[in-house]
């Protein structure tokens, strides 16, 4: 986590409000698709993010973070609602916004032809005040890599590439999908360091990732998605809610007598057959309560506590959505 994240008052330079993005299904041959049906995949979303502040969007495939992220970046016109980066329409911005938007989606688009250096320098190139090559590249692990064509990089070093062709102008602005996904430890320590000192220079960063470890080490705030909609938005440690103790016993083992012992409040449950959870304030008694429980049972399993990770959030937030079989309120840290 980043030692100075933004302030409240630092000044919006992404703003989504009520963004509703409906794409057509379509079947049929290549030559004679036929529409099916519209699927909503963004419905209703707000998500601002700060100069200086990074941002991380989380959800399930299917969630509506790429097309968030390709309504920022200008890629697609929104249905609904309205975007704006640096005060602009990204879709209609002229070279000036887009000069200051650094980009690094899914479908890196980077010649396979040329070489690494070739590419970077020509990036550098298109910008006022570019950062020095050589040192980006250096930072990204890429430096003995410059005069080698990008057909014999690795994934993962075209990876990288993409994240110092997006970085090498400065931008005020900077959108990813996906750049730790192809990266070794390494890689991806390289990225989010690199990222870190973007943001604590004052660029606003929006992302989105499956690799959560990556979003609680990085994020000022996580934004989860499901079905197109926030259920989420908050500090990674504040979003996921309370802390949790975990222990083991017997699968099925009668939890009536644990319950009295935990008193009004205690919520307990089984997730897994002999895994057992506790969930909401809890103190040491607690703790000597559970023992004396698992103990009377013959489980010799430790006791564990601590909040929840994100991938748990994303999971347990998607499973309440659909009991509930309806959208579900924005759940924001207070």
């Amino acid at each position: 986590m980043r030692a100075e994240p933004t302030t409240p008052g630092s000044p919006a330079a992404v703003v989504v409000q009520a963004l509703r993005r409906v794409h057509p299904v379509r079947r049929g041959g290549l030559r004679r698709p036929r529409a099916t049906g519209p699927v909503v995949a963004l419905d209703g979303v707000d998500v601002t993010v700060r100069a200086g502040e990074v941002v991380a969007l989380c959800g399930p495939n299917g969630a509506g973070k790429t097309s968030l992220l390709d309504c920022v970046t200008g890629a697609r016109r929104p249905d609904g609602g309205t975007v704006r980066v640096l005060g602009a329409d990204p879709h209609r911005a002229g070279p000036d916004v887009r000069a200051r938007t650094g980009v690094v989606l899914a479908d890196l688009g980077l010649p396979l032809a040329a070489r690494a250096g070739e590419v970077l320098r020509h990036h550098a190139a298109l910008h006022r005040d570019p950062r020095p090559t050589g040192a980006l590249l250096d930072a990204l692990g890429l430096g003995g890599l410059a005069g080698r064509g990008l057909r014999r990089l690795s994934s993962g070093e075209r990876q990288r590439l993409a994240v110092a062709c997006a970085l090498v102008g400065r931008p005020d602005v900077l959108v990813m999908d996906e750049p730790t996904a192809a990266l070794d430890p390494e890689g991806r320590r390289a990225v989010l360091d690199l990222v870190a000192a973007a943001a604590a220079g004052g660029t606003a960063v929006l992302w989105s990732s499956h690799t959560l470890a990556d979003v609680e080490r990085a994020a000022d705030r996580v934004v989860v998605l499901h079905e197109g909609r926030v259920l989420a938005d908050g500090a990674p440690g504040e979003v996921t809610g309370e802390e949790v103790v975990r222990f083991e016993a017997p699968p099925g083992a009668a939890t009536d007598a644990l319950l009295a012992a935990l008193g009004p409040g205690a919520v307990l449950a089984e997730p897994r057959p002999g895994c057992f959870e506790l969930r909401g304030a809890v103190d040491p008694a607690d703790l000597v309560s559970i023992a004396s429980w698992q103990a009377g049972h013959g489980a010799r399993g430790g006791i564990a506590v601590g909040r929840p990770s994100l991938e748990e959030l994303v999971l347990r937030l998607g499973d309440e959505r659909r009991r509930a079989g309806g959208p579900a309120a924005v759940r924001r840290a207070s």
